[in-house]
């Protein structure tokens, strides 16, 4: 069954909320990653994972118009069921309700969760100005499926994304595109590359930064002597600037979620052990 609904400039969004459409019955549509390869209408996964598919492919982000045009180029009798999936997919939409694995109480972080797979989207917008991007937590908190008070089935915001700067959000959005990069064969990297650009665009940002106790680094580096205080190891190289032991000083609780500038909240470790801390 082709089914073409016109219900995505319809939604109204808001940060918290959305309302949900009236009268609107779900399709029957094959979402299940379970059904035989031989059930599936475009290639050998259902409809939903190539919407999601597209979305990483495209760069981590992109309108429903832009998903269309490249499951076209991939399938020729591809007709457009973009809208459900994408709405489904997206953890801030009521529209994602219409479904019977949407019908149940759920966070967006719970990833024990049977359904946690469809929790893959986050929309912007309404309408035909709408775009999809790849669901990070950090970047657009924790949301949940619940039960509201009129017995209806909606969505809300249960934990806000820790504040970052405009710098760590383009942080986040790159590490997401290299990702959906990753995904992709060598072939298609390398058609991507040579209609890429072979120098990078400029974004000029807004960035807090936390003026730190020079007097806590001071002590700190004191306390390793040279030495890391986690793996244990000496310093890898001495500063070429005055030959001391190079360490960093890692907040263990960071300043941006409340940690105090204290000695008692750093340790001196070697850029391995920094970056395990961050990124481990």
């Amino acid at each position: 069954m082709i089914y073409s609904p016109r219900f995505a400039d319809t939604v109204a969004h808001n940060s918290s909320t959305l309302t949900a459409l009236p009268n609107f019955k779900a399709p029957l549509l094959n979402m299940s990653s379970d059904s035989a390869p031989s059930k599936y209408k475009y290639g050998d996964k259902p409809g939903w994972r190539h919407v999601v598919e597209a979305v990483e492919a495209l760069g981590g982000s992109a309108s429903r118009k832009q998903v269309d045009d490249y499951l076209k180029e991939l399938f020729p009798h591809y007709r457009d069921n973009t809208a459900v999936n994408l709405y489904a997919c997206s953890v801030n939409s009521n529209a994602r309700t219409n479904w019977p694995f949407n019908k149940r109480p759920r966070r967006s972080d719970d990833e024990e969760n049977p359904h946690h797979e469809y929790d893959r989207l986050f929309k912007h917008g309404v309408g035909k100005k709408a775009t999809f991007e790849l669901y990070q937590s950090a970047l657009h908190g924790v949301w949940e499926i619940y039960c509201n008070d009129k017995k209806k089935w909606a969505t809300r915001c249960v934990a806000e994304a820790v504040e970052q700067d405009e710098a760590h959000q383009l942080q986040i959005k790159f590490d997401a595109a290299v990702k959906a990069a990753a995904g992709l064969t060598s072939e298609e990297r390398r058609l991507r590359l040579a209609e890429s650009e072979k120098y990078p665009r400029t974004n000029v940002v807004t960035t807090k930064v936390f003026v730190r106790s020079e007097y806590v680094v001071a002590e700190v580096l004191h306390r390793a002597q040279g030495k890391c205080e986690k793996c244990r190891r000496d310093a890898p190289f001495p500063r070429a600037s005055d030959g001391t032991p190079y360490l960093e000083v890692h907040h263990i609780t960071p300043l941006a979620r409340g940690g105090e500038d204290t000695i008692e909240n750093a340790v001196a470790v070697c850029p391995n052990c920094h970056r395990q801390a961050h990124f481990g």
